[in-house]
């Protein structure tokens, strides 16, 4: 609701890394299989092994995402294409595990690739880290909102995000940090309740107030 903050420590959002697997075959006739290396079914066979890249691969308290979110191949319903191109992201609350997930996927298509005759590319576009809050940040911010905006303004939030915030660039790399959330929906208003990503959202504009006022004395607090 506008007028109150959510606060939440440890791990906040996930990192987001996105993955271009092209897969290379021998293109041809469908009637002739035998004569092609088809990189359709080869891609069918990758898609289901990455499918283990959250479930065995990473460490289950570790929560974590891949979706493969597009995938392009052929043209005609009788021929074998030459190649089948797909991307998607990768979602991670744990540095280490990103990390881990990473290589894991670079070797998956490989592997299943050879072994099927093709060949598999995987290019990386690596992109914001996890944001994990500070804990001694999240107190100043807990005393300044309880300064300003009341103690029954301020919202634990329960459970980390799997989307991602480039704020995370900034810490802990630089300086300690935390995010809050900043709310900003009222019930008079059903399109203030959309959420991101919605054309339809309208956000309460009283919000900008809440979120400086907390900014403000926290600052106030900090330099004492």
């Amino acid at each position: 609701p506008a007028g109150s903050i959510g606060l939440k420590k440890g791990p906040a959002n996930a990192s987001c890394d996105i993955f271009y697997i092209k897969v290379s075959g021998k293109g041809g006739h469908g009637a002739h299989p035998e004569n092609c290396i088809d990189p359709i079914a080869i891609s069918a066979y990758v898609l289901t092994q990455l499918q283990t890249v959250v479930s065995r691969e990473n460490h289950p308290v570790y929560p974590a995402v891949m979706t493969v979110g597009a995938i392009h191949a052929g043209k005609a319903p009788n021929i074998i294409p030459d190649y089948v191109e797909m991307c998607g992201t990768l979602r991670s609350l744990d540095f280490d595990s990103r990390v881990k997930m990473q290589d894991a996927i670079d070797r998956i298509v490989k592997s299943c690739c050879e072994a099927m005759r093709g060949h598999g590319e995987v290019t990386w576009e690596k992109g914001m880290p996890p944001l994990v809050n500070s804990d001694e940040v999240i107190d100043g911010l807990a005393a300044a909102a309880a300064e300003t905006i009341g103690t029954d303004h301020i919202i634990t939030v329960k459970n980390p995000s799997l989307g991602s915030e480039d704020f995370s660039y900034l810490f802990p790399e630089f300086a300690p940090g935390a995010q809050f959330r900043l709310g900003s929906g009222n019930d008079a208003d059903p399109n203030t309740r959309h959420g991101i990503h919605n054309s339809r959202n309208t956000f309460d504009d009283s919000c900008i107030e809440t979120g400086a006022a907390v900014i403000v004395q926290y600052t106030r607090n900090f330099l004492k």
